[in-house]
């Protein structure tokens, strides 16, 4: 096993637990690209497991069930094969939204289940100020910021 092969599977690992209640596989991908935004954008110095590792601190919901793996599910299968294209940035990304002046794409660093907002510094950070922190997508029952 690669170094690479076990971030993505920590990314799969985390990224499953966070669509537990809402695991389909549009918003598993989706929780996938809004954590590459941060890499991209240079958390934790573009290191892609700090950045796993400190997601919880910025999601606007924290989930007390995990996620349970099923290797043989077609749609577990699909996540792991699609998954590298969201590592590697080549994956279309169904989250970025036109910025203000519609020049280019705005990219969310925070998301939330909208229905199960259970953070308080999600809601006194991003949702009190949304000028800054625009919601630019909703998957599913996920809403994702700027």
């Amino acid at each position: 096993m690669t170094f690479e092969n076990f971030i993505k599977g920590r990314l799969v690992s985390f990224v499953l637990d966070e669509t537990v209640c809402d695991p389909s596989l549009i918003t598993q991908l989706a929780v996938a690209q809004c954590l590459a935004n941060p890499v991209s954008a240079g958390w934790c110095g573009g290191d892609w497991l700090s950045v796993i590792e400190h997601a919880p601190e910025v999601t606007g919901t924290i989930h007390a069930n995990r996620a349970v793996i099923n290797p043989r599910d077609a749609q577990f299968r699909d996540l792991l094969r699609r998954i590298d294209d969201v590592y590697y940035g080549n994956a279309e990304s169904m989250i970025s939204a036109p910025s203000g002046d519609g020049t280019d794409t705005s990219d969310p660093l925070y998301y939330c289940m909208g229905n199960t907002i259970n953070r308080q510094w999600f809601t006194d950070t991003i949702l009190s100020d949304p000028e800054a922190h625009r919601m630019v997508a909703k998957v599913g029952a996920l809403m994702f910021f700027m």
